[in-house]
């Protein structure tokens, strides 16, 4: 089950980081997590911008992030590091998809580091397929199963140096075209 993300919620998710080395390299622990998470302050203020956390349960298990932006739903997905590999990840991805059609988004795309295979297949178990596009940056196909960002660095908004890694998108139609 997916509840809507409130204050108290987004305190709790912000917790999650603490002990996740993992979680903390794979997403923006700063803007998920952290004194004051960013994450809260978009969905409260921004009309394209959900969040929803899982509950298997009575336990707060992850969140799904979804930001719509040109028709597409953006996602990002978390498990808490006591609760993966039950497949409750793909089970919040269903439950996300259900959430975006009610909604009239009419796909979702979601981003995987390349090396991360868990996310890769926990999002094609969702009925995610590789579409081989990266917004991320540009990107150059090495092989029918790997893609490869452009070396460069990119400046990110907060003045850190950004360096693309090699990504994966993948996308699940919701709406017929």
């Amino acid at each position: 089950m997916l509840t809507p993300l409130t204050r108290e919620l987004a305190d709790e998710v912000a917790g999650w980081f603490v002990d996740d080395d993992e979680g903390r390299r794979r997403l923006d622990a700063d803007f998920y997590g952290g004194v004051q998470p960013r994450w809260w302050t978009l969905v409260q203020r921004c009309a394209n911008r959900y969040g929803w956390v899982g509950l298997a349960g009575d336990e707060h298990v992850g969140f799904v992030d979804m930001e719509v932006v040109d028709e597409e739903g953006s996602l990002t997905m978390y498990i808490r590091p006591a609760f993966r590999r039950r497949g409750l990840g793909t089970a919040l991805l269903r439950l996300a998809a259900v959430e975006a059609r009610a909604m009239n988004v009419p796909a979702l795309v979601g981003h995987a580091e390349s090396d991360y295979v868990a996310s890769i297949r926990c999002l094609v178990a969702a009925g995610f397929l590789e579409d081989g596009r990266d917004d991320y940056g540009p990107c150059v196909q090495a092989s029918a199963d790997r893609y490869v960002a452009a070396a460069q660095n990119c400046p990110a908004e907060d003045g850190r140096l950004w360096r693309p890694q090699a990504r994966r998108r993948l996308c699940r139609r919701l709406l017929d075209p």
